[in-house]
């Protein structure tokens, strides 16, 4: 016989009715009974929240559910949006460290009760603004050669053949 089958089955049955009875052993699992219902109530809430904000969602001016495109969504801010500068710079069609920059160069960001806020309308205008200096024009990347390469024979006389 196994070991396993030496055991003495009713004197395990009685060791787990004592435990049972032992009052860490019902604190633990009143413990983890509460901290079960406090997990279901918490993912209830999450799904109503989640479902909710599906609901809030922007949609596109035509009003499917797909998510706005970037310029979907600074079409539909309007020139009376205020947003904290790292949206702004999001919204921006650069990258964000240049977009915080050419933002605070251009004078585009204020101060509201401590937070530097971007008045939306402000950064729509910039680019028509007349200003002493022109604007800076990044510099013109080389354009792709669109024909093959001429092949060239790279070794050997030209009069001998393969």
């Amino acid at each position: 016989m196994t070991e396993h089958a030496q055991l003495d089955i009713p004197a395990l049955v009685e060791e787990i009715n004592a435990a049972e009875d032992d009052p860490m052993w019902k604190a633990w699992t009143k413990d983890r009974l509460r901290l079960q219902d406090q997990l279901h109530e918490l993912r209830a809430v999450r799904d109503a929240l989640a479902r909710k904000l599906r609901a809030l969602a922007p949609t596109t001016p035509g009003g499917d559910k797909r998510p706005m495109t970037r310029r979907e969504q600074r079409m539909a801010m309007g020139g009376g949006g205020l947003w904290p500068l790292a949206q702004a710079a999001e919204m921006l069609p650069m990258k964000d460290n240049e977009a915080r920059g050419w933002l605070r160069n251009e004078g585009l960001v204020g101060d509201l009760a401590g937070r530097e806020v971007v008045h939306w309308g402000r950064v729509l205008d910039a680019p028509y603004a007349t200003k002493d200096e022109a604007p800076s024009v990044p510099a013109k990347q080389e354009t792709r050669r669109r024909k093959p390469l001429p092949r060239v024979r790279l070794g050997g006389s030209s009069g001998a053949s393969r």
